[in-house]
């Protein structure tokens, strides 16, 4: 230990009258590492339950092991300020950091000690009674066959689950047996899959009874019930005595009360002196329920070879509370002169855990299909004390599915738990916790069981597919709970997509608006157990009746990718995730503490929702997401560098067309499909009394001409093209590009950098580089070799910035030239025979009907006009003229280049006459003269393509990132 510290605690003990046996556990806290991975990280020590404002660390109790990092630092930088002890003590004091820890370190101070060494003290026995109750239960299997015939039933159906078998005999289908299909699992033999089955049940009803003792105990140590040793054999009746008065009279009893899987068993004498031996000196009247949930899960878990699929962790369930006002619409803090009671509604119950972390007013209606996780959540449920029983059921929550009409409750007055949660529809907020896939079409035992229950649920029909999930209808049921403006929480492991069927995403979407998708599958971890802590895809919906609001609204998606190493890294990981939500919904600019281990991607969907029903879209690809925090952590706004405006609107009276002062500098650009594809349209600025423009879009204007090109040719780019789609909201295929979004283009700032050199010597490039950039319009071809092994570090970037700058200005002289020759080409290449006669000396052509090589057949009026002109091969290969009136000619050539050539001149025209025709076609004297400057034209037309092409690979060369 360090001397500042033991001159602090040394302090503190003389000066507060501390207890000595405070000073080694308070150091050994302090100067542990930031987070103990030898702890089991569900394990908290917690108060009643808070609301949702209340922070986790103002929380009166919290776990040694999950003290977050930030205060270890905090507490040792007040150690080792240059004062004294006591003026640091009283600084600790002041601020309650040691209050606040001390009851939780020293047993010595009126407090208990952390969950922790409460595990480590007594797990071990604990662990030894769940053994000999196992023991105990192995040895007498014939006692299960004495069971009543329901139970015996249920319990060997709760054994086929366990042991992943499909159903077995059942009285419900009429075969069922005298022993309720318990013989085989009795009498044997059986297979290791059974055997582990049977472990794994004597295992529940072992810890089930210990979960009843330690409720019980804990009363006992509050002063609610007095606990004896003779208690221990009839826990199932002490329960149901203290709880009976508690029960309504129109209300079903407690789960754990009720004849169940696990209420038939009362352990023996020798195992009851057992308990009680362990229990006996523990105190834990100061502890939360959480205590007995993590007791339940950890000896599960060190006791089971099988997986616990449970909940998610508990850390999980509390940052999203702490979120949830924020982002929903309904707020659950919300202030109203209505007088209400608030439901929420979960059909995956689990251990109970979203119930403990959430806001006390609420009231849950909810389901659970393991009975074991039923009855561990209704044990958390009572640890505070006695009280009436929630309104909670076994099931897998698709049986409360939304009912066309109320159920006829005439001599019936005391309506089941299933009827009570069906009749509710008006919920605040709604959970679904999918840890694991369930679909009808896979050849699992609950893929069987599920499709049994769909059979006997004709509601689903209509939704159902071979590929839709348990999590999908379950989260269709708990969206139809909910109130206008009510929230649906649905965590999975599987991204939402066309898999669950169009009929479920329809259905989701015609209820709901989907306010936020949380991607958090680029998360890994080299966690303790290998499970995650949270899950891989979050959705958030909220109840929207409103028609024009659901069709309008545009979700927002985080991505976060990166690495946990550490359970102190969880909530903080979290926190950040529905911080970024919070912000993006807001419309504040998302400012994110920096972290190392994971980066946080927000989009705004370019598409409305109504586009999300008929296609739903694709999730952003890794390897464009670490493109764009490159190109976000490398560059400037184009506002930061230029000025950036709207066009103009145009003069109205001519189609709007505009143009701009002679002396402005820049260019424009606008959305638009060329073919087929999202891009930019960017046209150098329209000067007054040269040329005009037509359209609306933004302006750019520069600080000088040499920056257009670049710039012009960056935002053609594949770099700005991704960065649009991923910022852009879309109307049908284009994007809706604001002026707002258009000034914070990001653009190198090694491209600015090469712009705003100055003169011509700043701008030359290293070695051989600027020989090579200086023949860049000549042999573009030799430098694309070159540049694909140069290396990419700080000099290499500032390379390929300069060879950028160069390459636009390269790029933008070959267009003016091809621009110019594709008057004389077409787009496939072949020549414009009618635009090459053009620029040939007009000595060299001659009227068609003057040419030697020409025949005219047939007869055709000068001055009617002509009805159809048509290529044709008989008689001769040529060209018929025909009038209205049947009157025609035949034109003929001894070349069939002649003949492109009048067909290219006619190309085109709309009904002339003869006359007109012959004062518009003309033919060169010599055919050689035409062929040779054709052959030219095209020749230099393909070196330039060629030019262009070797540009274009150098540009996009320049910009890899």
């Amino acid at each position: 230990m360090d001397n500042g510290l033991n001159s602090f605690l040394n302090g503190k003990t003389l000066d507060s009258g501390f207890p000595v046996q405070m000073t080694a556990d308070l150091s050994q806290f302090l100067l542990s590492p930031a987070d103990d991975e030898s702890q089991d990280p569900q394990i908290l020590s917690d108060t009643p339950k808070h609301s949702v404002g209340d922070s986790w660390l103002d929380r009166s109790e919290i776990k040694i092991s999950e003290a977050s990092r930030n205060q270890r630092e905090r507490l040792r930088k007040l150690i080792h300020a240059p004062e004294s002890p006591s003026l640091i003590a009283a600084r600790l004091e002041k601020e309650g950091i040691l209050a606040h820890l001390a009851g939780q370190i020293s047993p010595h101070h009126g407090m208990s000690v952390g969950i922790s060494s409460q595990l480590s003290a007594v797990l071990p026995s604990l662990l030894s009674i769940v053994g000999m109750i196992q023991g105990e239960l192995e040895g007498n299997l014939t006692k299960l066959l004495g069971l009543n015939p329901s139970r015996r039933e249920a319990v060997a159906q709760h054994l086929e689950r366990l042991a992943n078998l499909p159903a077995g005999p059942s009285s419900c289908a009429g075969t069922g047996d005298a022993a309720g299909g318990l013989r085989r699992w009795v009498d044997g033999p059986r297979t290791p899959a059974q055997n582990q089955a049977l472990s794994a049940f004597f295992q529940e009803v072992a810890m089930v009874t210990l979960g009843q003792v330690i409720l019980l105990k804990s009363w006992n140590d509050r002063g609610i019930r007095t606990l004896s040793e003779d208690d221990l054999g009839k826990l199932n009746w002490v329960l149901s005595h203290a709880l009976k008065p508690h029960v309504p009279l129109d209300r079903d009893g407690w789960q754990i009360t009720k004849p169940n899987l696990y209420s038939w068993y009362n352990p023996s004498l020798a195992i009851r002196s057992e308990i009680w031996k362990a229990i006996d000196a523990w105190r834990i009247s100061t502890e939360g329920p959480t205590l007995l949930s993590s007791l339940l899960r950890l000896a599960r878990k060190r006791l089971s070879s099988q997986q616990d699929t449970g909940a998610y962790d508990e850390r999980f369930f509390q940052s999203l509370w702490e979120a949830a006002g924020t982002l929903t619409q309904n707020p659950l803090t919300d202030a109203t002169t209505l007088k209400r009671k608030r439901f929420a509604f979960t059909p995956t119950l689990r251990d109970g855990v979203t119930v403990r972390t959430g806001p006390n007013d609420l009231c849950w209606c909810a389901m659970e299909s393991h009975p074991f996780r039923l009855i561990a959540a209704e044990l958390a449920q009572l640890w505070w004390g006695p009280s009436a029983p929630p309104i909670w059921a076994m099931g897998s929550g698709l049986e409360v599915h939304a009912r066309d009409q109320l159920a006829f409750a005439l001599g019936s007055p005391k309506p089941s738990l299933l009827t009570r949660i069906a009749e509710v529809e008006a919920c605040e907020v709604a959970f679904v916790t999918e840890e694991r896939t369930i679909r009808s079409a896979s050849r699992t035992s609950e893929a069987a069981r599920f499709r049994e229950q769909l059979d006997h649920l004709p509601y689903f029909k209509k939704l159902r597919t071979q590929t839709t999930s348990l999590g999908a209808l379950q989260a269709c049921v708990a969206l139809s709970k909910l109130r206008p403006g009510g929230s649906l929480w649905w965590a999975r492991e599987e991204e939402l997509g066309t898999a669950e069927g169009n009929e479920v995403l329809g259905y989701l979407l015609d209820h709901s608006r989907l306010v936020a998708e949380w991607r958090l599958d680029g998360i890994e971890h080299t966690l303790p157990g290998g499970n995650m802590p949270f899950p891989r895809f979050f959705y958030l919906f909220s109840r929207e009746p409103e028609l024009k609001a659901r069709l309008e609204n545009r979700p927002i998606r985080v991505i976060v990718r990166g690495q946990v190493k550490s359970h102190i890294e969880v909530p903080l990981l979290l926190n950040d995730a529905f911080g970024a939500a919070i912000q993006t919904l807001s419309g504040r600019a998302i400012t994110q503490p920096a972290r190392n281990g994971w980066q946080i991607h927000t989009q705004a969907s370019p598409l409305p929702q109504k586009d999300w029903a008929e296609r739903w879209p694709e999730a952003t690809d890794s390897e464009s997401l670490r493109l764009l925090e490159k190109i976000r952590s490398h560059s400037v706004p184009l506002a930061g560098v230029t000025t950036v405006r709207s066009t103009p609107s145009g003069d109205p009276s001519r189609d709007h067309v505009w143009s701009m002062h002679a002396t402005a500098k820049g260019f424009w650009f606008k959305s638009e499909l060329i073919d087929g594809k999202r891009a930019l349209h960017v046209e150098v600025l329209p000067k007054a009394g040269v040329n005009e423009a037509r359209g609306q879009g933004l302006m750019v204007l520069v600080p000088d001409d040499s920056w257009n090109a670049p710039l012009m040719e960056y935002l053609r780019s594949s770099i700005v093209r991704e960065w649009l789609d991923h910022e852009c909201e879309r109307k049908g295929e284009q994007w809706i590009l604001p002026e707002q979004i258009a000034r914070y283009l990001p653009v190198p700032q090694g491209m600015i950098q090469a712009l705003t050199q100055g003169s011509d010597e700043s701008r030359r490039l290293p070695g051989e580089w600027e020989s090579l950039a200086a023949n860049l319009i000549y042999h573009p071809e030799r430098v694309v070799p070159e540049l694909a092994a140069l290396v990419h570090d700080s000099a290499g970037t500032d390379i390929r910035h300069g060879l950028f700058v160069r390459a636009a200005h390269a790029v933008e002289h070959f267009r003016i030239q091809r621009d110019r020759l594709r008057e004389m080409v077409r787009e496939n290449g072949t020549i414009r025979w009618g635009s090459l006669l053009a620029i040939l000396p007009r000595s060299e052509l001659v009227q068609v009907t003057l040419h030697p090589q020409i025949r005219l057949s047939g007869t055709l009026p000068a001055h009617i006009a002509i009805h159809r002109m048509t290529r044709v091969k008989t008689p001769l290969p040529g060209i018929l003229f025909a009038t209205e009136s049947g009157m025609n000619l035949h034109v003929s050539a001894d070349s069939p280049r002649l003949t492109d050539l009048l067909w290219d001149q006619i190309e085109g025209l709309q009904h002339p006459t003869w006359s007109e025709l012959v004062h518009h076609l003309v033919l060169p004297r010599g055919l050689e003269l035409a062929e040779s400057t054709a052959n030219d034209i095209l020749r230099s037309y393909a070196e330039i393509q060629a030019k262009l092409q070797s540009l274009q690979s150098i540009i996009s060369s320049c910009l890899a990132l």
